[in-house]
Parts: structure tokens; sequence; C-alpha cells
């Protein structure tokens, strides 16, 4: 009907949106091949009368369904060799003629660009272009082995063959898969002979009906052979046919074998041409400059691990005044008492001792007193009188990720506690807390305490010099990983199939640096005497204020009760607490409210915090980092902050439903409750997009790399059943030349076998150069593009020269500025995605370029990561409704109780 319309639906816009649908423009302009020129070669051939009038070739809407070859056969076979037709046989020569120089200038191009490259590693002769030096790791060699099991094909220049063949462990493996062919390889030899040997009878059948149907054609036309048979062709096609369908060796035809060499003499000139190209990369690789492949982590806050350290040198020096030498503290690294041996001191520890003795796992530093009888319950035999820190440690073989680990073990582990360990009266930790115990104990005790409290300026002067280096060791990590990084620790051993790897090292690199950056030292336990007051609190006040937790006096001012010591080592401890939380003016504060490097806007600091977003606004400050660089490192501080606040849920939805078991004691349920929802609810919305950004999106052009490879391989096996048809197809007694009408698409199959494994390396160059040219140009026309879209201040366009247009500052509030960055980070997710999608297209349409219509088998293959991205978001999606609908339902049964 002409009213009618049709629905577009959500998953349709999707679709558009952030998979293939910004793909057909691409494909349009990589798919229009010589198409065209065919489609004009026969408009003059028209003009020429060799096409007549109506003619399939004359239709615009036939483009892409007729080749060159196609035109001029037709043209040829409406050609007459005569006087009165010179006209035509000289516009036909002249076509011809141009077409063949054509092809000639564009091969003179090629060779004349090897020339000039010769100098870098050029192979020393035209054989040496389909021929590799080493086999023993070359994937695409691998794959043919395991998939066709053919002794001595896939071989290098000096016959040695790939890990399958010589049996021996390959890649990572340890194992080596067995001797060699398998067992599927004889049975698959077998049933391949049985279909040569089969065709091969229906060659002869076909063979001997063509000549009885020349000898009656003779008969009947009374010409020798008849008018059908082409006296120079026919013959040579008969033979190449039955040469072809002929088995050799392992039930394999000659058709085959040429399928096979095809497939190895093309994967050669691929792996020579990926090896070439990561050759010419002096200094750099294939994703660019080393240096912008990492970026660099926003450092963490100190404040806490200053706070801890305070009141650490305030335990200590109270225990050595209130406990008159029962108790010895010191800096144990403890593990389970059944493992020998179960403790070392901090103080003889280095880096390198403390992972080897925790095997390379969390790092776990205790300090208080050792007694294997009084303490044999506890890990190493150490009571944490004075608190405890843990260490979370995570990939160590990354260069700039163990720097950044040990510098914060040294720095901010064993340097302080060197400090409050030799009483060192130039550490702020000594000074403030040995003040502390002074001013809380009676002067009678604390009378040798000669120091003095620092100033609100000396504590905000130690934050900004632990935050400057942090942010140096986080700084100089980033150049270690740089530097360290080995971007060419394979590539020419695994050829060319091992070229998606490139891309997950950017993912390895950025998770395990920005995990290290974060991963700062923090207390899980203070001092057992300020522990024992927050717990007595829990049990009888009904709120309990955070700046106050550990002051031993309850909401109502009764005093906790204490034995011996305890309640003058408290108030000693709590002192020194006390001291991070006020400010310059006396204040309460927190610890977390010190002065440090941050956004300087209160909302996107809480922004930061519940979304992870730390890395999305760092992206168009280093625009000089890889773009996939960016968006890995904004995934991984969206994952880490989603595990933060799915345990900030739990832990407010186990208060809301104790508050709820007590009948609304503490009154704090619903609170508590309303809290943990939305934790969750943050917690899922960023671990899908984090998971999405973080796991997915580096694997993508791996992925599409791979299923490329994947795709060649079968497009070989597609072949291998296919080849005997195509050698019964040379079986014909008319037409001319070699291939024959019937043919001719087969030869264009084999040569795309050969082709395709340097179109897919092409493929991803093109995807890395574009997907990196695309973001930097953005990045550079992004302010105007907001600018005019929100519009500015006249009188600001003036300093339009200096930089200063479409400065966010002077245009929007802070929503907008969260927003904008948003969809900038959306845009580039997306452009990655289409580029990525050029691994693919290339291979499958560059063939469309030679004016042939044949499609090999990765044409009809769709897109491998399509169906993964959406999986993945709509599982995240699912999983977290479904963890979120059961949280509630578990609270709303308590709540009922």
């Amino acid at each position: 009907m002409p009213n009618e319309t049709k629905t577009i639906t959500t998953r349709q816009v999707l679709k558009f949106a952030l998979l293939p649908g910004v793909i057909p423009m691409a494909r349009d302009l990589v798919g229009s091949g010589f198409s065209h020129v065919s489609f004009f070669m026969a408009q003059v051939f028209r003009a020429a009368r060799l096409l007549p009038p109506g003619h399939p070739y004359l239709s615009p809407q036939n483009i892409r369904k007729f080749g060159i070859s196609n035109v001029l056969g037709e043209a040829y076979r409406n050609l007459q060799f005569n006087k009165s037709h010179a006209d035509q046989i000289v516009i036909f020569s002249i076509v011809c003629l141009g077409f063949l120089l054509l092809l000639l200038q564009i091969g003179i191009l090629l060779f004349s660009l090897m020339v000039q490259t010769a100098k870098a590693a050029m192979p020393a002769g035209y054989g040496d272009f389909f021929k590799i030096q080493n086999a023993q790791n070359d994937i695409a060699f691998i794959l043919l082995d395991r998939v066709f099991g053919v002794p001595g094909m896939f071989t290098d220049a000096n016959g040695g063959g790939t890990c399958v063949a010589t049996n021996t462990p390959c890649l990572q493996s340890t194992v080596p898969d067995g001797p060699w062919p398998f067992a599927y390889h004889g049975a698959l030899h077998d049933m391949l002979q049985f279909y040569s040997i089969g065709l091969m009878v229906i060659a002869v059948i076909i063979f001997l009906y063509f000549a009885v149907a020349i000898v009656v054609e003779t008969a009947q036309s009374g010409t020798p052979f008849g008018r059908r048979f082409n006296h120079v062709w026919a013959p040579i096609r008969m033979v190449v046919a039955l040469g072809l369908l002929v088995p050799l060796s392992y039930g394999l035809n000659g058709a085959q074998y040429v399928t096979l060499y095809a497939a190895k003499w093309g994967s050669n000139m691929a792996s020579n041409g990926w090896s070439l190209f990561n050759q010419r990369l002096v200094g750099t690789t294939l994703l660019g400059n080393p240096n912008f492949l990492v970026a660099e982590p926003q450092q963490p806050k100190p404040n806490d691990l200053l706070q801890f350290y305070t009141v650490l040198a305030a335990c200590t020096k109270s225990y050595e005044l209130l406990a008159e030498g029962k108790v010895s503290i010191n800096a144990y690294l403890v593990r389970s008492v059944t493992r020998a041996p179960e403790f070392m001191l901090l103080s003889d520890a280095a880096w390198a001792d403390a992972l080897q003795f925790y095997d390379n796992g969390d790092i776990i530093v205790v300090f208080g007193e050792r007694d294997p009888i009084r303490h044999k319950n506890k890990p190493g035999y150490v009571m944490p009188y004075c608190g405890q820190l843990v260490m979370t440690t995570t990939d160590v073989q990354e260069p700039g990720s163990r720097f950044i680990q040990q510098s914060y073990y040294e720095g901010l582990i064993r340097a302080p506690w060197n400090q409050i360990n030799t009483e060192d009266n130039g550490s702020y930790f000594i000074n403030a807390g040995y003040a502390a115990v002074k001013e809380a104990l009676p002067n009678s005790t604390a009378s040798s305490i000669t120091n003095t409290m620092p100033t609100p300026q000396d504590r905000d002067d130690l934050v900004r010099s632990w935050s400057e280096n942090i942010d140096q060791w986080i700084y100089y990590g980033t150049v270690q990983q740089i530097g360290g990084a080995q971007w060419l620790f394979t590539q020419q051993d695994l050829g060319w199939g091992g070229g998606g790897i490139w891309y997950n090292k950017i993912a390895q690199m950025n998770g395990a640096m920005i995990a290290a950056a974060y991963n700062i030292p923090f207390p899980t336990k203070y001092p057992a005497i300020m522990e024992y007051v927050l717990e007595e609190k829990r049990k009888k006040d009904n709120e309990i204020i955070s700046q106050l937790r550990y002051q031993p006096t309850m909401a109502d001012g009764v005093a906790v009760e204490f034995t011996e010591y305890g309640a003058a080592l408290s108030s000693a401890l709590n002192r020194a607490y006390d001291i991070w939380n006020v400010e310059a003016a006396g204040q309460p504060s927190g610890a977390e409210n010190i002065p440090i490097p941050t956004s300087q806007n209160i909302l996107i600091d809480v922004i930061n915090a519940m979304f992870g977003t730390e890395g999305l606004f760092n992206m168009r400050n280093n625009a000089n980092v890889h773009p996939l660089a960016q968006l890995v490192a904004l995934g991984k501080s969206m994952v880490d902050s989603a595990i933060t606040n799915l345990g900030i849920a739990a832990g407010s939805g186990a208060v809301a439903t104790l508050s709820n078991l007590l009948n609304g004691l503490f009154g704090i349920g619903p609170l508590a409750g309303a809290f943990s929802s939305i934790a969750s609810g943050v917690a899922f919305m960023t671990l899908s997009m984090g998971f999405v950004l973080y796991y997915v999106l580096p694997f993508l052009p791996f992925i599409y790399f791979f299923f490329a490879v994947g795709n060649w391989v079968k497009g070989v096996f597609e072949a291998m059943v296919g080849v005997p048809l195509w050698a019964l197809a040379h079986i014909r007694i008319d037409g001319d030349g070699l291939m024959g009408d019937a043919a001719k698409d087969g030869y264009f199959l084999i040569f795309e076998i050969f082709m395709r494994p340097l179109f897919i390396v092409f493929g991803l160059i093109a995807a890395v150069s574009i997907f990196a040219a695309q973001v930097q140009v953005l990045n550079s026309i992004f302010d105007l593009v907001v600018s005019n879209l929100t519009g500015f201040n006249n009188e600001d366009a003036q300093n339009a020269l200096d930089g200063q247009l479409g400065a966010w500052e002077f245009m929007r509030s802070t929503i907008d500025y969260f927003f904008h960055t948003v969809i900038y980070a959306i845009i580039v997710y997306m452009m990655g995605m289409a580029s990525f999608k050029l691994i693919t297209l290339i291979p499958n349409h560059v063939m469309y370029w030679l004016g042939t219509n044949v499609n090999g088998f990765g044409d009809f293959s769709g897109d491998p990561a399509e169906h993964l991205v959406r999986n993945v978001s709509m599982g995240a999606n699912s999983v977290g409704g479904s963890l979120k609908g059961a949280a509630g339902s578990l609270q709303g049964m308590f709540a009922k109780q």
C-alpha cells in the first residue's frame, strides 16, 4: 500500500549505530572494483555495433554482475574479420591494447616499488617471495597441517616442517600433538581419493560422450571434428582435465595439489610481506610510536595510608611507654604456620624476597608482636597489636607494572616503617604520632617525648610530596612498560597468521599498568585496641559517625570499658587518628578530604568514583595515546569501580537485612536498602560497559583477523572439494583458450586463495592506521564541533587563535562536559568497530577490482564479532538483572520475617 510504513525496531537502530550499520559506506568504497570500467567498455562496443542495443551489459543495473573478460568475450563473438568491419576490428584492438597497457603500467609500478625497497630486507630473488625461512611456529601452516595432514607440503625453504609435522610442542604448549599425520588424516585422504576416482570415471564418460558427439557432428556437417570443435584448445583442455583428475599421492589429485601449492605460496608471500613490514618499523610498532601505546594511569589517593602510619607511630611509642617491655612491636610478613618459614621481618625482606615469600601473591604486613606460644593461632604467630597492611600484587611480568609495585613496596611500606622503627625525628609520622601520645598520656608517662605537633601545612605538604612520588613512579613505570615491551617478540616466527596478536598486547600492557597503579597498599586492620573500640560501639550505638569511630566514648557519653592500660592506649591512638580528621580551621572532616590532585570539580569526582570514569576525562587530555589504549584504560577503571560498587551494595544490603531482622532496629534499613539498590544498579551497568571495553574490544581485531585466517583455511578446504569439478569443467570442445568459459571462474578462485592472505594483512594495516588517524582528527575538531552545537560567547571567539575556541569551561556546565565526553568515547568506539571490519571487508571485496564476480568462502561468513558484542552486552545485562532481582527477593523475604 502507498501509505504503508515500515517499523524500525530498537535492535535495528542499535545494530546500525554500534555494529555493522556503519560499514555500507566502506563496502561501497572498496567494493566498486573494475565493474564500472567493464560497463564503460560495453558502451564503447555498443557504439561500434559490437554489442546489440538492449544487451544486459549495457544496463547500469547489471554493474558488478559482469567483468572485463565477459565484455571482451561478448564483443569478440560479434566481431567479423573482413574489410567491411575494419572499424570494429580497430576499435576492439585499441580497447584491448589500452587495457593491456594499463595492466602493464600497474605491473611496472609494483615492480618499481619493490625495487625501491630492496634494501629493506626484500627477498634476494623472485622465487624467494614464495618461500619462508622458518615454518616451525607459522600459524597458517600449523592450521593447514592439522587440517590436511599432507607430509612435505607446508615446509620452509630448508625443508623444515611445522611443530605439528615434527611432533614438537607448538607455541605456548608444552605437550606435542603426537605422531603426524593423524588417523583422521588417513581417513580424509582415503575419502578424497575415493572422490577423485569417482570423478575420474565421470570424466571418462564425458570424454566418451564428446567423442561420439564429434563423430556425429562430423558426419552431419561434413567438417572434420564438427563445427564446434576448437582444433587448438580442445585437445589441450582434454589432456589438462585428465591430468588434473589423476590421483597422485596421499589420495590427492593434481587439481588438489595445485590448490595446496597456491595456499602455500600465497601464505609464504603474505608472511614475507608481513615480516618486511615489521622490519621497516624502526623505533616504532604496527600501532605507531610505542610511547603512545600505554595510557598513564591516574594516581590513587595516599591519604588513608598516611593516616595509618601516623597511628602506627603512636602505637609503637604507646606500647613502649605503657606495656613496660611486655610487648615488642615489629613489622612482619606472615603466612600460614603450616608453611616454613612462616614469617619474615619487613626490614629484611626486599621486593624480590617478598614476592618469593608469597609466591607472587598479595603481600601482607602485620605490625605487632610475634610469640609462638601466646599467639599460636595467628598467621606467623604474630598478633596485629598495631594493625595490618595489604598490598595486592598483579602482573609482575610486565616491566612497568613490576616497577610500580616495587616502588610502592619500597617507598610506601618499607621506607615509612624504617622512619618509625628508627624513630626518625625528621619524619612527620614520628613527630605527629609522638606528639599525639604526649597530649593523651599523663606527663609522668610521656615526659621523655619532646616532639611537637606538626602544623596543618606540614600535613598538606606531606600529602603533596607523597602524591608527587606516586605520580613519578607511575610515570617512570609507564616509560619502562613502553621500553621493555617485546613488541616484535614472535612476529617473524608466527608468520602472517599471528598479525592479530598486536592488539592483544595493548590490552595486556595497559591492564597490568592500571591495576598496578591503583593497587596502592591499604590498611586492612587498625591497631587491635582501635578495632576493639569500633566493635563495642557497633554493639551499642545506633549510628556511628565516621570521624568518631575510634573515639573511646559511646554516643551517650559512657566510656568504653578497658583492662589494664587500654584506656590510655586508646586515647593516644585516637588522638593520632584525629590529626587527619581536622582541617586547618580545626573542624572535623575526614582523611579523604585532605588536599590531593583532583579534577577540581566535586560533581566530576563523584561521577568518577561511582562509574570509574577517570580514564574517560583523560582520553582527550592524552590525545597522542593510541585510542585503543585509551578505551582499554577506561574499561579497566570501570570494571574496578563496578567491583567496588558490588562490595558496597553487598555491605549495604547486609545492613538493611540485619535491620529488618531486628524489626527496624537502628532505623537505617530503608536507607541502606535504597543505597544498596543504587550501588548495585550502577555496578552492573558499569560492569557491562567496562567488560565490553576492557575484555571484548581489544579482542575484536584479533577475532576479526583470526576469523579471516580461519575463513581462508575453510576456503582452501572448499577448493579441495571443488577443484575436481573445476577439472571436469575443462572438458569442452568449443571455446577459445585453455580456461574456456566453464573453467574460467575456477582459476580466479584459486588465485583468490593465493592472494587472500596478503589481502588480510592489508586489511589489518588499514584498520590500524585508519582508526588511529580518525581519532586524532576527531580530537582536533571535537571542540569546534561542540562549539557549533552548543554555541559560545562572542567575546571568547577572539581567543580562537590561542586555542580557547570551544573551550568547555566557557560554554557549558559540568553535566554537559560529562555527557559530551561520553559521546566522544562512544564515537571512538564506533570508529574502532567500523575500522576493525576492514580486516574481513578488504579481502572479501578486493577481487572485484580484477573484474570478476567470483566469491570466496569468506565472502559469505558474515561478521564474526557482531553477535559476540551483542550477546556479551545482553548477557551482562541479563546476569546483572538476575542478580539484582535475587538480591531484592532475598531482602524482601527477610523483611517479611
